[in-house]
């Protein structure tokens, strides 16, 4: 099976994981080719929601800690030094961060993306995956200030719709924050047309958001013409100088 390089090794385990896709520039592949539609699993291999124990000292082997996010869950908790971005490439980063979202522990998961974010601040994959949970999370204001910083140097699709939904979420409300949002979703479309989320807005969604905030908007004024500076007046010539 194809693997991430380093797989779990780093956590003191030897089995390797499958990679995400790689950091995609922007104007690549369409935001719906980049998260793509799941399917859930058959029920013989559902992922038991029980909570998962571990008895001291007790060490599953590699091959089930990846396979079982719950116990992945649990044997991370009791040993918490190993869930490091320093010990990480992003490939198993992105990989721990899903296995731990899968069991439920968002907050972890969102420790790491942040330190992978300062590790690997180019990385888009990591930048999206963050913004996604810590809007989840609510912590809109400190997403807002990185969003802001990275979405025009990243240039990207994904983190300006995550930017304008936290503009539109703030509170409370004023017409700057709303102006902010306009102009973040008009910039998704304008960089890509067809764009989906992964929480599942489309653009068409997007569209009619921006049309209704167009309608609630009072317009702008418009810019006060300058009148241009009036030529300065040419001085005649002193009596008697020479022609």
């Amino acid at each position: 099976m194809p693997g991430s390089g380093s797989g779990l090794a780093v956590l003191g385990l030897s089995v390797c994981l499958l990679a995400p896709a790689p950091a995609l520039a922007a104007g690549g592949a369409r935001l719906e080719e980049r998260f793509p539609e799941t399917v859930a699993p058959p029920r013989s291999q559902a992922i038991s929601w029980e909570k998962r124990t571990l008895a001291p000292g007790e060490m599953p082997d590699a091959e089930t800690l990846a396979r079982d996010p719950k116990l992945l869950s649990a044997w991370l908790e009791q040993n918490p030094e190993k869930l490091d971005a320093g010990q990480m490439d992003p490939s198993l980063l992105l990989s721990i961060v899903q296995m731990l979202l899968s069991g439920s522990r968002v907050f972890e998961a969102e420790r790491l993306l942040y330190q992978g974010m300062k590790r690997w601040p180019e990385n888009l994959d990591i930048a999206r995956r963050w913004g996604g949970i810590v809007v989840r999370l609510g912590r809109t204001e400190a997403a807002r200030e990185t969003l802001d910083r990275i979405a025009p140097v990243a240039n990207d699709p994904a983190l300006y719709y995550l930017l304008g939904t936290i503009y539109i979420r703030r509170e409370p409300r004023a017409e700057p924050d709303l102006r902010s949002a306009l102009a973040a979703w008009e910039r998704v479309l304008a960089l890509a047309p067809d764009y989906r989320d992964p929480d599942g807005s489309n653009a068409e969604q997007i569209r009619n958001a921006i049309e209704k905030l167009r309608k609630d908007l009072p317009a702008e004024p418009a810019p006060v013409p300058v009148a241009p500076m009036p030529a300065p007046p040419v001085s005649a010539p002193a009596s008697g100088a020479a022609p």
